[in-house]
């Protein structure tokens, strides 16, 4: 806690250690309570279950997964699942998803992922491409934000 700054006495000449307490009093002003009061900033979470939610940014959970998936030659998507605990989230997050292409036999303009499913505990989806007649590796990351359980 900071400590109170006395009132100068009638007459007092200002020295270096009375200006030193009022600027450690201000910095800790600062440091403790007025940077965190400006900075409550709110944010709006559309839930397909519970609506519009309005939170504190800081309450905001935001979480990443990563996955992996291989179009085989004779195939254009393939489907993926990727799990997390179902105690992160209290409804389905929002998700992004970018695929990244983890070999040189396809270019980012043939790949596109598709999500079909979020949970509070998972995301279903498929990694497609308009190549066929070569295997295709694709690392999808993942990105959630949501509200908190």
């Amino acid at each position: 806690m900071i400590s109170k700054i006395p009132d100068p006495a009638p007459g007092q000449p200002v020295d270096l250690t009375y200006l030193s307490k009022i600027t450690s009093v201000i910095n800790g002003l600062v440091d403790n309570n007025i940077s965190r009061q400006t900075t409550k900033k709110y944010v709006s979470l559309d839930t397909i279950t519970a609506g519009t939610q309005n939170m504190l940014i800081n309450e905001v959970r935001m979480a990443g997964g990563y996955v992996e998936a291989t179009i085989g030659t004779s195939a254009t998507s393939q489907p993926f699942t990727y799990r997390f605990s179902n105690t992160e989230f209290k409804y389905p997050p929002i998700v992004v998803a970018t695929p990244i292409v983890l070999d040189q036999t396809a270019t980012s303009g043939d790949i596109n992922v598709v999500l079909q499913s979020v949970t509070n505990s998972s995301i279903s989806g498929s990694v497609r491409t308009n190549k066929t007649g070569t295997e295709v590796r694709v690392g999808i990351y993942l990105m959630m934000i949501g509200v908190p359980n």
